[in-house]
């Protein structure tokens, strides 16, 4: 049975049972394809996702509340004050920054085009509060935020809607932020409020006064924590600072009119036990996708040696062994296996190369997956597999007594059983010739 023979009947078997034979090499092409990209997304994604939660478990929200008493005569706003106190007051061997936070909504214009956006006013550290890094240019410096100079950095979305993503034109122009003008100096890598990056971070001092109508509060005071260990005595000293100042009656009852939020590690164990989910949910998907294969070309196999019945039985007549008929069996099996497979990495190349070139502008965060030889070699190793495991059946069904006792028969003892008006013809046309 030689290879070119294989190839033929295996390729008749193809076109003939086409919708299981495509159901095969899809679940194996998905399978394959699906593995590389998962190994190239794992350890990446896993760092940062790691990355990006320990800064957030050391930043504490600090903003203003209600007592839900009649009786409350404490403030019910955060202004410089509190900011000021909380920088004096708070251990520095706990917290590195504290950082006020004002904001609102603006309409913004560049050359005739318009982008509603919200507008927040800080210090320079507002960087490490959000832990948001910078795509490209400057955060404003101290002295720019002391002498309220019109400075901005925007989001991604506020550069997509004023300068069509082009950092470059972005960098070197101005734009308007209601009746001011503001020269753009930076841009963030990502989203760090919610909102989608449709934000302009700018000094405190000029949103405050020149944009939200010269409010002396703050919305928010940022606390940026040495290390998640901090949070309980920081928050004691929180309370400790600013309880005289906002609710000098709580002795008598009443409660604090500001409130302070953290992302705790239950909260952090939750969102890693949803990655966990996800990520074996993927892998689930993996293993159907390559049992729908291997049982679909088990299939298509055993329609491959019901086809191929007679030659087979000839094949044992001449002295095949049992041995022999298997492995040819197992080998076409792994050979279909193997090509899918090839497509199965392409196609898992072709993922992880569009990865690595728009996740750094999407989703920088997630970092970019890695693409190691290990990680092809494993995959086509999977392929090959499952050829193997889909081939076991029909090949020791190829090989058992039953698929061989009708061709078994010799092309003598067929003439023999021909009818005898048959045979007669047969033997006037010898002795003529």
């Amino acid at each position: 049975m030689s290879l070119q023979s294989s190839g033929s009947h295996i390729f008749s078997t193809l076109r003939t049972a086409w919708f299981r034979s495509l159901l095969a090499a899809f679940g194996i092409v998905l399978g394959v394809a699906l593995v590389i990209a998962l190994l190239g997304f794992s350890d990446k994604v896993s760092d940062s996702y790691q990355t990006s939660l320990d800064p957030l478990m050391t930043s504490m929200s600090l903003t203003p509340g209600s007592t839900n008493s009649p009786k409350a005569t404490g403030l019910q706003s955060l202004g410089k004050a509190d900011y000021e106190a909380l920088k004096q007051g708070l251990d520095p061997k706990l917290v590195s920054n504290v950082v006020p936070i004002t904001s609102g909504t603006a309409m913004m214009r560049y050359q005739g085009t318009q982008f509603r956006a919200s507008i927040i006013g800080s210090t320079p550290d507002w960087l490490s509060y959000k832990s948001t890094p910078l795509a490209a240019g400057r955060m404003f410096t101290e002295s720019e935020y002391e002498s309220a100079a019109r400075v901005a950095v925007i989001g991604p979305s506020t550069l997509k809607g004023l300068f069509n993503n082009d950092t470059g034109k972005a960098l070197a122009s101005q734009i308007q932020i209601g009746r001011l003008t503001f020269q753009v100096i930076g841009v963030l890598a990502h989203n760090a409020t919610g909102n989608g990056g449709s934000i302009a971070v700018a000094p405190l001092s000029v949103v405050r006064s020149s944009l939200l109508g010269g409010t002396r509060t703050v919305g928010e005071i940022g606390i940026v924590m040495t290390s998640k260990e901090a949070v309980d005595p920081v928050n004691d000293q929180v309370s400790a600072i600013l309880d005289p100042l906002h609710t000098p009656a709580k002795a008598s009852g009443l409660e604090e009119d500001f409130g302070t939020s953290t992302y705790q590690d239950s909260k952090v164990a939750v969102a890693g036990q949803l990655a966990q989910v996800l990520f074996w949910t993927i892998w689930a998907v993996v293993a159907l996708a390559l049992i729908i294969g291997a049982a679909g070309l088990s299939n298509v196999m055993m329609s491959s040696v019901s086809r191929r019945t007679d030659e087979i039985g000839v094949w044992r007549t001449m002295g095949s062994r049992r041995q022999t008929i298997v492995a040819q069996v197992l080998g076409e099996s792994v050979l279909v296996a193997a090509v899918a497979g090839v497509v199965g990495v392409l196609a898992g190349l072709g993922l992880v190369y569009t990865a690595q070139q728009m996740l750094p502008s999407i989703e920088p965060q997630l970092g970019v997956p890695e693409l190691a030889p290990s990680f092809v070699i494993i995959a086509f190793a999977l392929s090959l597999l499952v050829g193997l495991v889909a081939g076991v059946h029909p090949a020791i069904r190829a090989a058992g007594s039953g698929a061989v006792v009708r061709p078994a028969v010799r092309p003598d003892v067929r003439e023999e059983r021909k009818p005898a008006g048959q045979l007669a013809t047969l033997q006037n046309h010898a002795g003529a010739n």
